[in-house]
């Protein structure tokens, strides 16, 4: 009969209900990494733990990211952390953020890395974002012209050309806009000083 199941108390019970310590705490190195118990076992979070080998200290590469563990690993907190992955990083979270049936770094092409931001780049968003008629680095899925700034970028985050030359139109037209009202002003002020009513 388990009549309390928080802290200490659940410690207790589990130990008479099973007979047996949990593998964080029996005095044996239950993983086979030379390290017994909590916490000198960075696999166990406590010493109420079930398992010495956890995913982000196992020497494995859980999640099939290409990272490894604690701290190689940017899903991992901590080497006792029970996953590889984690929610507040989309591109290795284990879920297809942009619906595409893509599932995070490496598999993902809007993915550059593990830690960028989003799965849906404006190069892998299914959007034209430039008005130019290509759709993203493959086309989109329905498998129309590829967008020339996004070929061989998937993960690149705008769509128009880099080598822009920004505002030269816009400021051609300041300029000469300046330029006309600088030309007015100086010949409103020759008028009125030509009438001799300074």
């Amino acid at each position: 009969m388990v009549l309390a199941a928080f802290g200490p108390a659940a410690f207790t019970v589990d130990v008479l209900r099973t007979g047996r310590a949990p593998s964080c705490s029996n005095g044996q190195d239950d993983d086979g990494d030379g390290l017994a118990d909590h916490p000198a076992d960075p696999g166990c979070a406590s010493a109420e733990s079930e398992h010495e080998d956890s995913p982000c200290s196992n020497g494995v590469d859980d999640d099939g990211d290409g990272s490894t563990d604690f701290p190689d690993d940017p899903g991992c907190d901590e080497a006792a952390d029970r996953h590889e992955t984690s929610s507040l990083l989309p591109c290795d979270d284990g879920v297809d953020n942009d619906g595409d049936a893509l599932v995070d770094w490496p598999d993902d092409p809007g993915c550059a890395d593990l830690v960028v931001g989003f799965e849906n780049p404006a190069c892998d968003d299914e959007v034209d974002n430039d008005g130019d008629g290509g759709i993203d680095w493959d086309g989109g899925r329905g498998g129309g012209e590829p967008d020339p700034q996004c070929v061989g970028g998937p993960w690149r985050e705008r769509e128009t050309s880099e080598k822009s030359c920004g505002l030269g139109v816009e400021l051609l037209l300041a300029l000469l806009s300046a330029m006309w009202l600088r030309r007015s002003m100086k010949a409103g002020s020759e008028v009125a000083c030509s009438d001799g009513a300074d």
